[in-house]
């Protein structure tokens, strides 16, 4: 477990109840919980069965526990590696997976399609990291090649101080060379591996907003200038870094926005050392956008959702849109090669 308390940093989660599945109260799990245990000394312990019973209710408040998210210790059965579907991008990887080591995520972004996807904030750690690592060996062995992203349920960079996630991982992949790694994040959180040799099969992905979109849309993120920051550590250290731009969003004067965004980007000198970018607007696909109202049921950005595109995902209507995607695609194509801008 990482050294670093939550006293340490303001934004994480002061967890006031654990709740632990009860096959993790015997050997080999329970030197885990103990860990967690001395951990979050504040917190209450509460066993349960199977961590859907909290997960699953229907009745819970998605706003609510994001207020007051509470931690779950589980065990991940079944499938524990899947195949990510054509919506997402692939970067060129024909053999295309994610697993989920953490359900559920930090920051509270008002588009985030896992308040579709979850009836449930709640954190969820999954304990057997090295089991869903063997598996993701075993696949690479099968396949030949293999390209994985562990941060779409998550925003694993941003809890690093507390769960050690992302170095979990960078251990015990380090060396499968079939293995390509995307970590997700909106985080500014790279002082958390910044001790570690940069691994040649990981790459570190940020999430990048102009700062009138971080206001208005992704509460609890750190700031536009944060990221930005964090991501220049990276690259001054070696590691392999992915610039994202999704969702797009045309807020008011977003030409302008987008172009200051740009800007910062710029006189951040990072483009000579990015692997490649990625771009697309807000879409999500129908039963996720339901739920979604569901859960936030004052968003027009959720309500305003109604064009369905050829991929049968729900986005925003409007010329702007359009707009908006041509005026970064060709900002991102002036400033790298063609071949390292992917569209999502």
């Amino acid at each position: 477990m990482p050294s670093a308390t939550q006293e340490q940093d303001k934004t994480l989660p002061l967890f006031s109840h654990i709740y632990v599945e009860s096959e993790l109260l015997e050997p080999p799990w329970l030197s885990t919980v103990e860990k967690f245990r001395d951990r979050f000394t504040r917190a209450t312990l509460v066993e349960l069965e199977h961590y859907s019973q909290l997960t699953q209710r229907r009745s819970a408040s998605w706003l609510d526990q994001k207020r007051s998210p509470k931690l779950i210790l589980a065990r991940k059965h079944g499938e524990l590696v899947y195949p990510c579907s054509d919506v997402a991008p692939n970067f060129g990887h024909p053999n295309f997976f994610y697993a989920v080591p953490m359900q559920n995520c930090l920051y509270d972004c008002e588009y985030c399609y896992l308040q579709g996807m979850y009836t449930s904030a709640h954190m969820v750690y999954f304990v057997n990291q090295n089991e869903i690592i063997q598996r993701v060996q075993e696949l690479a062995r099968e396949l030949g090649e293999l390209y994985l992203c562990i941060a779409y349920d998550n925003d694993i960079l941003a809890l690093e101080s507390l769960f050690g996630v992302a170095r979990i991982w960078m251990e015990g992949l380090r060396e499968e060379s079939g293995v390509t790694v995307e970590i997700r994040t909106k985080s500014a959180n790279f002082s958390a591996l910044s001790d570690l040799e940069a691994p040649p099969n990981f790459i570190l992905a940020w999430t990048l907003s102009p700062q009138p979109v971080v206001d208005r849309f992704e509460q609890k993120t750190p700031p536009l200038k944060a990221r930005l920051k964090s991501m220049q550590q990276a690259l001054e250290k070696g590691w392999r870094v992915r610039l994202c731009l999704d969702p797009l969003l045309p807020v008011k004067d977003w030409s302008r926005v987008y172009g200051e965004l740009f800007q910062a980007l710029d006189e951040a000198h990072i483009w000579e050392g990015l692997e490649d970018s990625c771009f697309g607007l807000f879409r999500m696909p129908k039963p996720y956008l339901r739920q979604a109202r569901k859960a936030r049921p004052e968003s027009a950005l959720l309500q305003e959702a109604r064009s369905k595109e050829e991929r049968g995902l729900y986005t925003l209507g409007g010329p702007e849109q359009h707009q908006l995607m041509e005026q970064v695609k060709n900002a991102l194509e002036k400033r790298m090669e063609r071949s390292r801008v992917w569209q999502t």
